[in-house]
């Protein structure tokens, strides 16, 4: 491959890692305060015979299944973590090839 080249920020990549993990915590904690506001809502300020139970059941689905995507940045937090790691072994691999 003509003209292809490899730059790698071990920092920004672990950087990068910490970062999205501390977003998925972020957003959990949201939508932990989300269902929690929904919970009072539905058993005080909003209650009907049908309709609050059908919108707190819609909550908790939505917020389970959003907190199930979340975990997503972990793992592509987990990845850039691996990434880093490899990318340096194989680094210091090459490099104690060398004379």
């Amino acid at each position: 491959m003509a003209g292809s080249s490899i730059s790698v920020s071990y920092d920004e990549l672990q950087g990068a890692a910490a970062r999205l993990e501390s977003q998925k915590q972020t957003i959990i904690g949201e939508l932990d305060r989300a269902r929690s506001q929904i919970a009072e809502l539905v058993s005080g300020g909003f209650v009907t015979q049908h309709a609050s139970g059908k919108f707190n059941t819609a909550t908790e689905q939505f917020v389970t299944g959003s907190q199930r995507a979340m975990e997503g940045l972990a793992d592509l937090g987990q990845y850039l973590r691996q990434t880093a790691s490899a990318l340096q072994q194989v680094d210091q691999e090459l490099a104690s090839r060398i004379g």
